[in-house]
């Protein structure tokens, strides 16, 4: 079972996803143990990608402060400063939404789809 997990997971990271792919295989509304292998195997990918992608920024806004760049420059580009705390599972939510509201939108990639869903939300005081 675990060759299968793994060789899934593989497999996921090595095509890009879409929009399209996000709405039609994510088990919304549905608990972990209420899942079905593959099920979980997809909550796992879209879930990974959507922290990976936060965790990146911030690391790239970490290295412009080191840099020099002055935080009232890079706060336009600054993920946490949108998306504060709120837990993966809102954040699906929100893009399951967007999603949802512009379906002409959902052929992109998932990668490209969070980026610009996520700098749509407003900048927030996250202290």
């Amino acid at each position: 079972m675990k060759k299968i997990l793994c060789l899934v997971l593989l497999i996921g990271f090595a095509y890009s996803q879409t929009g399209n792919e996000f709405l039609k295989n994510y088990p919304f509304d549905k608990k972990i143990d209420e899942m079905k292998v593959h099920e979980q195997v997809y909550h796992g990918l879209y879930n990974a990608q959507i922290n990976g992608i936060r965790s990146g920024n911030a690391m790239t806004v970490a290295l412009l402060h080191q840099s020099g760049f002055d935080s009232t420059n890079t706060q336009l580009i600054n993920l946490n400063n949108r998306t504060c705390d709120k837990p993966v599972e809102q954040i699906v939510r929100i893009i399951k939404k967007w999603c949802d509201d512009n379906p002409t939108e959902t052929h992109n990639s998932f990668e490209s789809l969070v980026f610009t869903i996520l700098f749509q939300l407003p900048i927030e005081d996250c202290e």
